[in-house]
Formats: structure tokens, sequence, C-alpha cells
């Protein structure tokens, strides 16, 4: 059977199908912001490009006008599954749309992120930047980069963002871990995060039992996490289920108390990983949707830089529970 390949619609389609001059689709795709045409007209065009489904060629673009096709991503090294992949798929959906990733990695902790972003914009010519979890400073360098920043910490909201959906993440585990009979609950991970912060706001609106020493404040730091075991090793009395912010924090944590002989609570990762697919027994987590937040991060960044005037956008993406073995129904034991 004979198929054809779709063609790929160009500027002569979006000026025919929005019935202007191939000069004026080309004049107001290219300078949305700052064209004088009339707004009806740019509706026209972008509605007949969305239909099309044209894509601006970007390397053509920036031999025409000069410009760079580098964009910073500034962010934390693949030291968990979730940035690993994160760098796969940011660099990959960048290439798509004919731009190159050049990283900025920080380490474990994020004392120096602000140092790694200044260097990024010092010594590269950047189109723009996608940013992790930071306050962005005023450098001299960045003045009039676009932005897109994972995860909004940014309030007053100055740049577009993206995040996973915090609040829906937090209802659906804790709603998991009671629905299965687990009523105290702990929390192990950085607790200025806001995950930490809504868990025990959460919990404590659903009248469930709380203690402070339930939540252990753990980096992926293994003397750190090691520590925080012993901490609850020594409590009068333990959680019956903790949340997890990371997949190499849960499985970590997990082998400290099998290392300390302690009976293991029923346990959720806020973040899946392969760390958590094959351990025994196979934990709780949360498939957090890389490919869609990284598609997300990149469209949001491309759409500002052809449209720099445009409203600010913040998107959230909503996880999936994957339910495994280490939430199995609590069984009360009677006195």
């Amino acid at each position: 059977m004979h198929t054809e390949m779709k063609r790929k619609a160009t500027l002569v389609d979006v000026a025919k199908l929005s019935g202007v001059s191939r000069s004026m689709v080309s004049y107001v795709l290219n300078n949305f912001d700052d064209c004088k045409a009339k707004t009806a007209t740019k509706q026209k065009i972008l509605n007949a490009a969305k239909a099309l489904d044209y894509h601006f060629n970007a390397a053509a673009r920036a031999l025409r006008n000069g410009r760079s096709q580098q964009i910073g991503v500034v962010m934390p090294g693949p030291f968990i599954s979730f940035y690993a992949n994160m760098i796969s798929l940011l660099q990959s959906e960048l290439k798509k749309h004919g731009y190159s990733a050049i990283f900025g990695l920080w380490g474990n902790h994020s004392e120096d992120q602000q140092t790694v972003l200044r260097d990024l914009v010092n010594r590269n010519n950047l189109a723009g930047i996608i940013a992790w979890d930071m306050d962005i400073p005023n450098l001299p360098g960045l003045s009039g980069i676009p932005v897109v920043l994972f995860s909004n910490y940014d309030s007053p909201q100055r740049f577009d963002t993206v995040d996973t959906d915090i609040d829906f993440t937090i209802h659906q585990a804790l709603d998991h871990l009671t629905g299965c009979g687990y009523r105290k609950i702990g929390y192990c991970g950085i607790l200025r995060d806001p995950r930490a912060e809504l868990t025990e706001r959460l919990i404590r609106e659903k009248r469930l039992p709380f203690e402070p020493q339930w939540f252990l404040n753990c980096t992926v730091d293994e003397e750190d996490i090691r520590a925080n075991i012993q901490k609850l090793r020594a409590l009068p009395e333990q959680p019956e289920a903790l949340m997890f912010n990371n997949d190499l924090v849960a499985v970590a944590a997990c082998r400290q108390m099998e290392e300390f002989g302690m009976k293991r609570p029923a346990m959720v990762s806020l973040q899946d990983g392969d760390l958590l697919r094959f351990h025994t027994p196979r934990i709780t987590a949360f498939d957090t949707k890389e490919e869609k937040l990284a598609v997300a991060l990149v469209d949001l960044l491309i759409r500002r830089l052809s449209r720099r005037k445009s409203p600010l956008t913040a998107q959230y993406i909503q996880p999936e529970l994957i339910v495994r073995e280490s939430t199995r129904p609590h069984i009360v034991q009677e006195n």
C-alpha cells in the first residue's frame, strides 16, 4: 500500500490560509510583539500557523538575524533519576526547535546555584534560560534574556513557570496512605521544600496524629540520612508511614532501617525512578511525567522568544501515583 509522508507547512501555506502576503506572515511571526500589523491580522496569521502545525525554522532565522541559538539550562546535577532524565529530555526537546543546550549544573546543595547562573550568562551568548528552583538575581548580562523557571518560587511572578502539581501530589499521597489505614505519617526530605510544608499542613487539617520528630530534614547525603534514621529509631513512637521527596532518599533510608533492624514503615516517594521499581519491596511512587515537563518548559521559552510582551504563564503538570508493595493495607494489631 502506497503512503505519502505529510508535507511540512511553509510560509506560503500560512499566507494562503490567512489571506495575506508571504512577507506579512514572515514579518508578523518573526517580530510578533514589535510589528505594527493590526491585531486582527496577527490573530489570523497565528490561527493559520496553528491549524497547519507550522513551526519556525529557528536555525535559518538565526543565520538571517545573527541571534544566538544557545539556551542556558541551570539545574541540579544528575544525582537522582529525575534530574538525569530531565537533562536528556531538555537537550532533545531544544534540538527539535533548532537550539542547543548549554548546561550549568550544581551539586547536592544549592548554595552555589546563582554562581553557576552568573558564570553561564557571562561566558555564553544565550538566547534564553531555563532555570531550576531559584531566585533569579538582577545580573547585568541577564537583562533582556527570556527566562522560564521550573517550580514557582517566583513571588511575585516575574517569569513564565512550569511545575509539578504539588497540591495534587500531596493530596493523592495522603489519601492513598489513609485509605490503606495509615494515620501516623512522617516525611523525609528537605523541610523547607513546599512539599514538606504542605504535607504538614494537610496532616493537621485532616486531624491526623502529628509529631514534629516524624519530619526528618534529609539531604541526599548518605551520612545525613543515616543520622536521621538513627534519630527516628530512638523515638518512643515511630510513624506508620513515611513520605520521601525523591527515590534516592527513599532507598537510602530503607537500607539504613534494615541495617538497624527497624520495622519498615509504609513508603511513598514523591518521585519515581529505577531504584524504586527494582527495590524489595517495590516502592509506591509518583510518575512525575518528565517528558511533559520538558515539553512545557521548552514550549514556554520558544513562545517567549517570539512574543516577549505576552502575559506571564504558569503551567502545572499532574503526576500519576504508581501503587506498589510498599503500601500494603495496614493491619492494626489488637492489644
